[in-house]
Parts: C-alpha cells; structure tokens; sequence
C-alpha cells in the first residue's frame, strides 16, 4: 500500500517536537519492512494537508501530527479532515484527540466514572501541580511546578498563562508511585501492555517526584537520568480503569494512561495519552517488547487497527 505518514512542522529548539522526526523516520522504515510504499510528509496547516492527499493519493494515512501552527490543541483538525475525505488513517479520531487535548474536559468525564483523578483548587491546603490543559510532552513542567496551597497555586497558575499563553489547570499533587499503561488495539478489545513504573532515584527529600519537561528530554539533566522504568505485574484495577477509560474517550489503534499510586494502592488517573511516541527508545515500544512485539510488530498491528476500524466505520454509514 501507499502510505502517507504525516507530521506537523517542527518547531526549532523544543526536543519534544525534534523527537518527531526521529519517530517520523522510523515509522517509514518499519513500513518499507513490511512490504508498503511510505512517503513523509511534514505540515502546519489543513490545506497542506489537502494538498499532499491530492498529490499522493494514499491507501492510508499514518497520522503522527501532533499539533497544527504550533498549537496542540488542534492536533485533532488533522484527523478531522481525514475522516472528512474519508482516508483510513492510524490512532485515535479526531474526538477522541479533541477531548483529551483538552484535560478538564478528561477529568470531567473521568469523575462522571467515577474513576480517580486528582481534585482542583477545591482540595485545601495540600501539594498541587499547575500544568497546561491542552499541551502534552510535560510542557513547561519543572519542579517549581508543584506548590503548597491554594494561593500558591493562583499564582503560579497566573504566571504559566502570562508567560505561555493558553489554559492551565492545578490539581493536586498525589504523593506515591507513577505508573504508565500502554493500550495496543481496538476500543473493545485491546492489549494492556505491561504496566511501567517510573522510578525516582536519589530524589532530594524536597524534590518533586515528578517527570518534567527535563525528565523526558534533557539527557544531561539529573532528572533523565535518575528516572529509569521497570515493569510490574498488572495491578487488579488496572484492566477494568483501562477498558472504562477506553469506553469513554473512545480510545483506539494506542494509547496510554498515565497513573500515581498512593499508599493505598489506589490508582489516580494524572492523564491520558492518545497516540503516544512510537520511536524505538520510547516507553511505549519497551512496554511492547516486555511481551516480544518489536517495533515493527506494534506499527503493523496499528495499521491493522486502521484499516478494521475504517470499513467498520463505512459499514455503519
């Protein structure tokens, strides 16, 4: 098949969005592997989109955009416009990237099920974390991020809108263990990879044990450096917060689910990744590995998950 794997316009100077291109690359390659056709193709608009399926005409589209003009709130455009011309694309629907670039909603429809999520500004006087609504990739997330109290937490809310622009929420700061699910397949029936634990290593008695903005991309940083993964075995409520998470947002194709475990074990869900970084250094891949799908392996159940869930969708209209 022709494959169109698409991706936004890189903005210089951020490793998240650099990681891209790395990801971008070997995607087509592992697509070359599997007997396909990929050509790139890099975006910041909906007509440059327009324009490349009109030149390439693609069986399918892999869809790695992640934001359009910069903003990732409208990553989920890209996958509208292709359900709009009616292109098979991989990953998740454009509503189901237009709720979660958008995490009050999330935490809104994760309380109506009566899932955990952390509490807002109405917790009291506890530890909270201020973080944007709609960017992913712990956008501008450093320690100074986690704050005591309510004032605090204003303040610092205030200054991250001054500063960068858009929404940002606080919710509180859940003390415990940081957990990532990986989810391969289709809403009803996917695959819980197993469960990664993100561990903080000689973390300073005073410093948040979170994964910042440093922690996933600066390599010389303490943080990247001192938060290795481990795999544990699947906690009993794990499955059950995974398929209702699933049901709600509609996640298919990948995704992940970002937790923080209290000394209740109890399992706080802090966010949820559509379409999550396929690069072969990424904890998604190391997840599938743990149960001996390589990279090439992931890549080709996801198109099959696209192709499936685009002649379901065309038997239902």
């Amino acid at each position: 098949m022709k494959l169109l794997v698409l991706h936004q316009t890189i903005v210089p100077g951020r490793a998240d969005e650099t990681d891209t291109l790395l990801q971008a690359e070997e995607v087509c390659q592992c697509l070359a592997a599997l007997g396909h056709n990929p050509v790139r193709g890099e975006v910041a608009t909906l007509s440059e989109i327009e324009k490349l399926l009109e030149q390439i005409k693609p069986d399918v589209v892999f869809n790695l955009v992640e934001s359009l003009s910069g903003e990732d709130r409208f990553a989920f455009l890209a996958a509208g416009l292709l359900e709009m011309h009616g292109v098979p694309f991989t990953g998740n629907s454009a509503a189901t990237l237009l709720f979660s670039f958008d995490k009050l909603l999330v935490k809104r429809l994760l309380v109506n099920s009566e899932l955990h999520t952390p509490r807002g500004l109405e917790a009291g006087n506890v530890r909270y974390i201020v973080k944007s609504a709609s960017e992913h990739a712990s956008f501008a997330i450093g320690p100074e991020n986690v704050v005591l109290g309510v004032e605090n937490a204003k303040k610092l809310l205030q200054e991250k809108q001054h500063k960068h622009g858009g929404t940002w929420l606080a919710e509180e700061y859940i003390e415990g263990r940081e957990v990532n699910l990986a989810l391969l397949g289709y809403a009803e029936e996917f695959i819980l990879l197993p469960p990664a634990e993100i561990l903080f290593q000689s973390f300073a008695e005073e410093m948040p044990q979170i994964i910042d903005y440093s922690a996933k991309w600066d390599t010389e940083s303490f943080s990247y450096q001192h938060t290795p993964r481990r795999f544990i075995p699947t906690m009993p409520s794990f499955f059950p917060l995974a398929h209702e998470c699933t049901r709600r947002l509609g996640l298919t194709g990948y995704s992940r689910i970002d937790l923080r475990i209290d000394a209740d074990d109890t399992p706080w869900i802090i966010d949820v990744n559509p379409n999550p970084c396929l690069s072969s250094d990424a904890g998604y891949i190391a997840a599938a590995q743990e149960i001996g799908l390589g990279q090439e392996d992931v890549i080709k159940r996801i198109l099959e998950v696209a192709l499936t869930n685009h002649c379901l969708t065309g038997e239902q209209k």
